[in-house]
């Protein structure tokens, strides 16, 4: 998974209430829609990364591994927060759905900012350093000579970014 808990509560609604925020664990008969285990985090977490994973799979060999940087080893930016935007998203959607489910438009930002990012690491304008691409030839490795390019029509994908 490219993100934990702690970095998915920092994007989530102030009216969404985590495991970690409450002593114990939140009642599950509270039919309130706005409790979380960590576990239901977990599970949401899960679904954004095989969203990345399909759509850098074009691109770099998933799922991504973690590399040294400049001392600390984790996953290539932004892989991290792009994960946890996702996942807050989802869980946002769907654990408010019908309640107070208007949108910030900070929240909305937050979104599409995550959105381009993907669709920039798909078209090949955002390298994820350390990453093994499945592009190449028979005598070069594919990054030798240049960023992997995206195998979509034009070399683009299609999207507000991506255009």
């Amino acid at each position: 998974m490219y993100c934990d808990v702690t970095d998915v509560e920092k994007f989530l609604p102030p009216n969404i209430i985590t495991e970690d925020m409450v002593d114990g664990t939140p009642d599950p008969l509270n039919p309130a829609p706005s409790t979380m285990t960590n576990t239901d985090i977990q599970t949401y977490i899960r679904y954004a990364c095989q969203r990345i994973d399909s759509i850098v799979a074009s691109i770099y060999d998933v799922p991504l591994k973690k590399v040294n940087q400049g001392g600390t080893v984790d996953y290539p930016y932004p892989v991290r927060p792009i994960a946890a935007i996702l996942t807050s998203q989802m869980i946002f959607e769907q654990k408010l759905q019908g309640a107070d489910r208007v949108r910030s438009e900070s929240q909305k930002e937050r979104e599409e900012w995550a959105e381009g990012e993907l669709l920039l690491v798909q078209n090949g304008e955002r390298r994820l350093t350390g990453q093994r691409n499945t592009r190449g030839n028979r005598f070069v490795r594919g990054t030798m000579p240049n960023i992997p390019k995206n195998p979509a029509q034009g070399g683009r994908s299609q999207g507000k970014r991506g255009g």
